[in-house]
C-alpha cells in the first residue's frame, strides 16, 4: 500500500515580494537553492554514515581538530557552509521571495496576519450572532465557524476587525526538498 505524497505548499496568497525580481537575480536565488539542496543531501549522507545528529556532529567538529574524525569535520564545514548559503539566501528574500512549488523549494517571507475582532464591532454588525461570539473577548472560531458555514460572509466578519490592534508578522521560510 503506498502512501500518497503530501503536496508542496503554495504561498503565492501570503508571500511577501514574490518574483519581484529582475530575472537574473531570481536565476542567481534559484542557484543559491540548489547548492542548498546539494549540500543538505550531503550533510544527509554524512550524518547516515556517522549515525548521529546533526546537533552530536556539531560538538564532535567542536572538539579538537587531532580528535574530531574526517567525516565529523566534513559535516562541519558542510554545516558551516549551509549557514552561509541561508544567510545569503535571507538577504536576498529581503528584496524579493522565490517559490518553485513543483519542486518544493522556497526562499521567502510569508506574511502571517493576526486580526483581533473588536466586541462592540461584532456587536454593530453582527447583532444576532453577538451572544454566541462574544465572551470576554470574541470567539475567533466561532466566527470562522460562522464564515465557513456561510451564515455570515468575509465582508461581514472584517467589519469587526479592530485594525488598531491587528498584528503582522513576516516568517523566514527556507526549505528545499
Amino acid at each position: 500500500m503506498s502512501e500518497a505524497k503530501k503536496a508542496n505548499p503554495d504561498y503565492t496568497n501570503s508571500a511577501v515580494k514574490l518574483f519581484e525580481a529582475e530575472p537574473f537575480a531570481i536565476t542567481e536565488q534559484e542557484n543559491r537553492l540548489t547548492k542548498l539542496s546539494i549540500l543538505t543531501k550531503q550533510l544527509d549522507e554524512v550524518v547516515m554514515r556517522l549515525g548521529e545528529t546533526p546537533e552530536a556532529l556539531a560538538l564532535k567538529a567542536a572538539q579538537e581538530a587531532l580528535e574530531a574524525t574526517a567525516e565529523s569535520r566534513e559535516a562541519k564545514e558542510i554545516q558551516d557552509t549551509i549557514a552561509k548559503l541561508k544567510t545569503d539566501i535571507t538577504i536576498v528574500m529581503g528584496n524579493f521571495g522565490y517559490q518553485d512549488v513543483e519542486c518544493g523549494w522556497y526562499a521567502l517571507y510569508q506574511r502571517r496576519i493576526t486580526d483581533t475582532y473588536s466586541p462592540e464591532l461584532v456587536k454593530a454588525n453582527l447583532p444576532k450572532q453577538a451572544s454566541m461570539l462574544i465572551e470576554e473577548t470574541v470567539n475567533k472560531t466561532a466566527l470562522e465557524g460562522l464564515i465557513k458555514g456561510k451564515l455570515i460572509t468575509q465582508e461581514q466578519a472584517n467589519n469587526c476587525i479592530d485594525l488598531a490592534k491587528r498584528k503582522e508578522v513576516l516568517v523566514p521560510i527556507i526549505k528545499v526538498a
